[in-house]
């Protein structure tokens, strides 16, 4: 991974580095945990995806198709913007190959 830093001339960086989350990619979606303490495990039906951009998320899901999501980030809570909706992404656990976040749908629980 490279990354292009530009300073004013002191080391001082101005903000215009690249950023790279460890959560960005294509996540598989392996189940749902429900709100009420269901789980739905999608391993062994189509696969749905959810792919996180650096402003953007992108749900794919079988029957339901391709929903695209602005959102912004802080302290690993995805604030996401549907519409007129504001919604609230929570990462809950994130490894390299892992990550758990907390839904208004539910629990994702992803892998790469």
């Amino acid at each position: 991974m490279t990354a292009c830093v530009t300073t004013d001339g002191l080391g001082r960086s101005t903000g215009t580095e690249a950023e790279h989350k460890s959560y960005y990619g294509t996540w598989t979606i392996m189940k749902v945990v429900l709100k009420n303490g269901e789980i739905k495990d999608l391993t062994n039906g189509p696969i749905d995806y959810v792919h996180i951009r650096k402003s953007e998320i992108a749900e794919e899901i079988s029957g339901y198709g391709i929903k695209n999501y602005n959102y912004i980030e802080t302290d690993n809570t995805l604030i996401v913007m549907a519409g007129n909706r504001v919604s609230t992404w929570k990462i809950i656990e994130n490894t390299k190959n892992t990550m758990e976040i907390e839904t208004p749908a539910g629990r994702y629980i992803l892998s790469r």
